[in-house]
């Protein structure tokens, strides 16, 4: 019958290859069931299948392929006049015998548009043909109707759950550079705003692809349901993209991609660290910054506005990178002095040093503003000799008669020195601290009195006042006064200096020390070099004096 009725063509050999997928026919509604073609529709498969009397056309020439196959050809019914699935390289059943009396009609074997797996089958088996087409008509891509393909997926992937590989290998997916390709075998890209174009060969090279915005909500949603972790989101980009391909990029494309996401970090760098997006964490790992002809993360970088960093001379962060210090710390550059960071920064200072003052000082004005910060490590911290000594005054030429203390480091600790209002009681037996460590605030935090230890104070006036008894000092009387002064209030040392006769007295009109015991406060002739009258010079610790043994007047013992 079809053969009176139809010019017979030699079919094109990819009609026939592969058997029917199951999903290619039609599934049969109840009011279907009883028409006398469907019900006849096995036999009639089983006994005809093979024989080409399926009539269908494909560029307006008409073959006759085998009932079989007809499944791969596709139904215009139901698409619109300007579908383009009706401008694709795919048969669709001869239009003039679609409503005759006959076999290949009334069996409806070919694909249409309610039936979106079936439709799928037919466009993924003719693909090659279809990608042959839209290559060569790539220029005019509006009468390609590509978009219409996407949308119509789209619309109903998930209701009957295409398979994802077949679609993904149609080469109707409009990538960055305008061009179709195949998704198949690779994570998809779709970027909002940031510019990949340095990008695409590292790309092709890592299984992305990187396609257009998608038009539509429907072409949205077929990506999603190719690829559900496809990156969208710029910061999503850059964590899973940019930053792990980041190093294989030339230095001015690489410093583009690092200002755009400068630009939308910088805004969170108050952010607490767990509401912090997860780009960050990635940045940290992300060698980014070059020296010596590498690139490195950015925690091998210090702060250089960090005061202690810079006098240190360990910030080494590249000018060039100066202003992006919020990013930079995001991004782990170190920025805050730890407590171990700053024991090592103290026990590395050396006297011989000529910068060795200034670090000290650095050191401790870091360490009065962020004391509560070095808390843990306080004791270790007052043990370390790194300051550098109070010079005492030399116009008062105490060092000429008894030499400072000095350390074997030739600094001193805060833990082992006093405070510099003490010079003249311990200057050779004890440590003085320097000015700027002298800050009673600071000195308090530490639980350090600041104050001479009574053994250290008696021995430097022993010695001092020894010294100076034995050979005519010069000492200046303003030296003796601060002794003086200070034993106010230092009854045992008062007590011992008396037990051990100590020449503590300074007679400034006979430019001699003498013990108090030989010095009376009322004397009206002196008896040189045992009886002394009290030096008016020093009246007002007379008191003292009495407490180490000066007597009011000379009597009998006195004489004896």
């Amino acid at each position: 019958m079809c053969g009176v009725l139809l010019q017979i063509i030699v079919c094109p050999n990819s009609f026939l290859k592969n058997p029917p997928p199951k999903v290619a026919l039609s599934k049969s509604t109840g009011k279907q069931a009883k028409n006398t073609w469907e019900a006849s529709k096995e036999y009639i498969l089983q006994a005809l299948g093979d024989w080409s009397l399926y009539p269908v056309t494909v560029v307006d020439i008409t073959y006759l392929i085998s009932i079989n196959n007809a499944w791969r050809s596709l139904d215009m019914w139901g698409f619109d006049i300007n579908s383009p699935f009706r401008v694709l390289p795919i048969p669709k059943p001869c239009p003039y015998y679609q409503d005759k009396d006959i076999i290949p009609a009334k069996l409806k074997l070919s694909a249409t548009k309610n039936e979106p797996p079936a439709v799928l089958e037919v466009v993924y088996f003719h693909k090659n043909e279809i990608s042959d087409y839209i290559t060569k008509n790539q220029q005019n891509q509006s009468s390609l109707g590509v978009r219409d393909i996407l949308e119509y997926l789209g619309r109903h992937c998930n209701e009957h759950s295409l398979c994802k590989e077949k679609i993904s290998q149609l080469q109707i997916f409009l990538n960055a550079s305008g061009q179709h390709c195949s998704v198949f075998g690779r994570h998809i890209i779709i970027p909002m705003s940031v510019d990949l174009a340095y990008m695409n060969q590292i790309a092709l090279e890592n299984r992305y692809v990187i396609l257009k915005q998608p038009s539509s909500t429907y072409i949205e949603d077929l990506y999603k349901y190719i690829d559900p972790k496809y990156l969208s989101q710029d910061l999503d980009i850059y964590s899973k993209f940019i930053l792990p391909n980041l190093e294989y990029l030339e230095e001015p494309q690489r410093m583009s991609y690092l200002e755009t996401l400068n630009v939308k970090l910088t805004p969170l760098y108050h952010d607490s660290k767990d509401k912090q997006p997860k780009v960050v964490s990635v940045l940290r790992n992300t060698r980014f910054i070059q020296q010596n002809g590498r690139l490195q993360t950015a925690n091998n970088f210090y702060d250089p506005s960090n005061l202690v960093f810079s006098v240190m001379k360990v910030a080494n962060l590249p000018q060039k990178w100066y202003g992006w210090n919020d990013f930079l710390r995001m991004a782990g550059m170190i920025h805050e002095v730890t407590p171990n960071k700053y024991l090592e920064f103290a026990r590395s200072l050396e006297a011989s040093d000529p910068d060795v003052k200034a670090k000290s000082k650095v050191l401790i004005q870091h360490l009065e503003t962020c004391y509560s910060d070095m808390k843990s490590v306080r004791s270790d911290i007052e043990d370390i000799e790194f300051l550098v000594p109070y010079n005492i005054d030399n116009s008062m030429n105490a060092e000429s008669i008894l030499p400072c203390f000095k350390t074997t480091s030739g600094l001193v600790s805060i833990s082992q020195s006093v405070h510099s209002k003490y010079q003249y009681v311990v200057w050779s037996t004890v440590s003085i601290l320097p000015e700027y460590a002298a800050n009673d605030t600071l000195l308090t935090q530490l639980n350090i009195s600041g104050t001479p230890p009574e053994d250290k104070v008696l021995q430097h006036i022993t010695n001092l006042c020894d010294v100076c008894s034995r050979a005519k000092c010069s000492v200046k009387e303003e030296v003796m006064e601060s002794i003086y002064e200070y034993l106010k209030t230092q009854s045992n040392i008062c007590d011992n200096l008396k037990q051990k006769d100590v020449p503590v007295v300074h007679i400034p009109q006979h430019r001699v020390f003498v013990s108090a015991s030989q010095v009376m406060e009322n004397l009206e002739d002196e008896i040189l070099p045992y009886l002394y009258k009290a030096p008016t010079r020093y009246g007002k610790y007379y008191d003292v004096f009495k407490r180490m043994g000066m007597n009011n007047q000379a009597n009998c013992d006195t004489y004896a």
